[in-house]
């Protein structure tokens, strides 16, 4: 899991999935902070800077996942960003790389 923030001194949030560093596919991308979710307004995804979610709810959890088939091969990066009730923000980032299937040639 990558934290941003101390977890002593400040709230911290952390990316738990995608657990693995390289990927194709559908892969889940959830978040998870020490506060507890009373404490949290929203949870904001995104994929090389692109905003995919806005999660009101207390899963911190994209619906369905990243589809890797969408990006291109090589590296992305995956941010997510808390928001407190009080307003404080955190967010924690994670670089995955793609390795999706090169696909045959058309032989028609």
């Amino acid at each position: 899991m990558a934290f941003a923030g101390s977890a002593q001194a400040h709230p911290w949030i952390g990316i738990s999935d995608p657990v693995r560093a390289a990927s194709s596919g559908t892969q889940d991308f959830s978040a998870a902070t020490h506060t507890g979710s009373s404490r949290v307004r929203n949870v904001t995804f995104y994929v090389d800077g692109r905003r995919i979610f806005l999660d009101r709810a207390t899963r911190w959890t994209v619906p369905g996942g990243v589809d890797t088939r969408r990006l291109s091969n090589g590296r992305h990066r995956l941010r997510a960003r808390v928001l407190f009730r009080n307003g404080a923000t955190r967010a924690a980032e994670k670089v995955i790389t793609v390795r999706n299937a090169i696909p045959a040639p058309d032989k028609t």
